[in-house]
C-alpha cells in the first residue's frame, strides 16, 4: 500500500489562487500586447493590475505567517527569557567595563 500525501484544505487554496493569478496575468498581459485603444480595455487593464497586485500581497502575507506559525510551532525561534539573559549580560557587561574604566 502506497502512501501519498494528499494536498491539504490550505494547499489546495493557494493551487487554485496560484491558478487564478495566472489566469489574471495572462489576460493582463495579452491587453498589453494589443494596442489598448478603447476605454473599456484600458479600464479592464487597470482593473486587472489592482487585482493581480492585491492578490499577489494577500499571498505574500498569508506565506509569510504560515512560515512564522511553522517557526513558532517548532519552537525554533527566540525565547523571551533568552533575550532578557541576554540584555542583562549586556548591561552587566557594560557596567563592568565602566567601572574597570
Amino acid at each position: 500500500m502506497e502512501l501519498t500525501e494528499k494536498p491539504t484544505e490550505t494547499e489546495k487554496d493557494i493551487n487554485e489562487e496560484d491558478k487564478i493569478i495566472e489566469e489574471l496575468e495572462r489576460r493582463r498581459k495579452e491587453l498589453r500586447k494589443k494596442e489598448i485603444k478603447t476605454a473599456i480595455d484600458r479600464v479592464e487593464y487597470t482593473e486587472l493590475n489592482k487585482t493581480v497586485k492585491k492578490k499577489r500581497r494577500a499571498r505574500t502575507r498569508r506565506k509569510r505567517k504560515e512560515f512564522v506559525l511553522n517557526i513558532l510551532k517548532q519552537r525554533k525561534g527566540p525565547k523571551e527569557t533568552e533575550k532578557q539573559k541576554q540584555k542583562e549580560n549586556s548591561t552587566n557587561e557594560r557596567q563592568q567595563r565602566q567601572e574597570n574604566n
